[in-house]
């Protein structure tokens, strides 16, 4: 079974795999069989394709027949190209069962949490998926809090640097400008 955790793109057009490795004997192999294998891996959200829906409905959702996994693996290819290559690829990866549980946090959907495997999946492992799938959801939602907070204070510091007034916090910290006019040296 392999799995994958997709983030949505700030433009909200693609999900970007935030770790997506394939052995190059791999590569070789797909691009043997289908004449082509992209250069950046990322899901294509067509408005009625598999994701985009599932991402609109925030439900799991089990792709487990060849038509629908077919349809799943066409997004992964640029419009025009992902019908000829999704064959090939779903043959060779030995796919036959496809789950996406949409990672969703207070603010929205983060993106999703992709597994495959070459047989149907369990309902008792789409339970525990599903459980896991709520604790990814939680790390990147920190992960995203603590980012904005790093970025929050970088900008805070810059601001407090840069200001023409003095300004004293409690005496823990004096910017340049308290430093010429109080005369006294900034603390670092």
């Amino acid at each position: 079974m392999g799995a994958s955790v997709y983030l949505l793109s700030k433009d909200q057009k693609y999900l970007i795999p935030v770790k997506f490795a394939i052995p190059g004997k791999a590569v070789k192999e797909l691009k043997r069989l289908a004449g082509y294998f992209p250069k950046e891996i990322k899901i294509y959200l067509n408005p009625t394709g598999y994701y985009a829906q599932v991402l609109s409905s925030g439900t799991i959702a089990l792709a487990n027949s060849p038509a629908l996994v077919r349809d799943l693996i066409c997004d992964f290819f640029p419009p025009g190209l992902s019908r000829r290559f999704a064959g090939p690829v779903m043959k060779y990866l030995k796919i036959k069962s496809i789950l996406t549980i949409p990672l969703q946090s207070e603010e929205g959907i983060l993106g999703v949490l992709g597994m495959a495997k070459p047989v149907d999946f369990t309902e008792d492992e789409i339970s525990r998926l599903s459980r896991i799938s709520d604790q990814v959801s939680l790390i990147l939602q920190r992960v995203k809090y603590l980012n904005t907070i790093k970025e929050n204070e970088i900008r805070f510091r810059r601001l407090f640097e840069s200001a023409n007034d003095a300004i004293d916090r409690k005496s823990t910290r004096l910017n340049s400008s308290h430093t010429d006019i109080s005369r006294m040296p900034s603390s670092a």
